[in-house]
């Protein structure tokens, strides 16, 4: 049965992508980087056996609200790990059945250097991911499918300036047999673009973006 959080270990973010809390803009130390991680992994393993919401129990009214992880990761050497990047939030995504849509934001964004949280260096960063500011749509090509846009521009003092802008498309997940077609029949939410649109300092790079998150 497929799962709608293949992605987050495919993407290699399992050790660093983790739920945050707060406003926008965090101060982070070891201790805050490697506690997220293992948040992270927590809330991974939960939403991995998860399979996509059945069609037929797929929502047409109401909405619901999902908190989660969003950031994206860049692989700037294929041979080495120790350059990889990875910029991190905790997202607020809300699906609207009625409205088809699917927006909110990631905020509380840090970033990490390395492929490992204990010893990668990590570094602040400024400002907030929108998401579903250009549009959205729930149920294109399958019932339980979504598409939302992401934007936003990222300033760091030690790593450059990020700036967003693309499509990320994924899938709810689980079905609660017993709350069929409303909104409290689905579990999660979960969406990638492996392809993101991301440039750093004025040029585009190779990143790949995800966004998940749990009801």
């Amino acid at each position: 049965m497929p799962r709608i959080v293949t992605a987050a270990t495919c993407l290699g973010l399992s050790a660093l992508l983790s739920a945050c809390g707060g406003g926008g803009g965090v101060t982070v130390d070891r201790d805050f980087v490697v506690g997220k991680a293992d948040q992270f992994e927590a809330l991974s393993d939960r939403l991995d056996t998860i399979a996509p919401t059945q069609f037929t129990a797929m929502p047409t009214s109401g909405s619901a609200s999902f908190k989660g992880a969003g950031g994206f990761f860049v692989e700037n050497n294929v041979n080495r790990t120790s350059d990889d990047l990875t910029i991190v939030g905790d997202a607020d995504i809300t699906a609207n059945f009625s409205r088809g849509t699917v927006t909110g934001d990631v905020t509380n964004l840090f970033g990490v250097v390395g492929a490992n949280p204990k010893t990668g260096r990590f570094f602040d960063v400024d400002g907030d991911i929108q998401l579903g500011r250009r549009g959205s749509s729930i149920g294109r090509g399958a019932p339980n499918n979504f598409a939302t846009t992401y934007d936003g521009t990222l300033r760091t003092d030690s790593d450059g300036t990020f700036v967003l802008r693309g499509t990320v498309d994924g899938k709810f997940g689980g079905t609660i047999p017993s709350a069929a077609k409303t909104p409290d029949t689905i579990r999660a939410i979960a969406g990638v673009d492996e392809d993101a649109g991301i440039t750093r300092n004025g040029r585009a790079i190779d990143a790949e973006f995800l966004v998940f998150g749990e009801n």
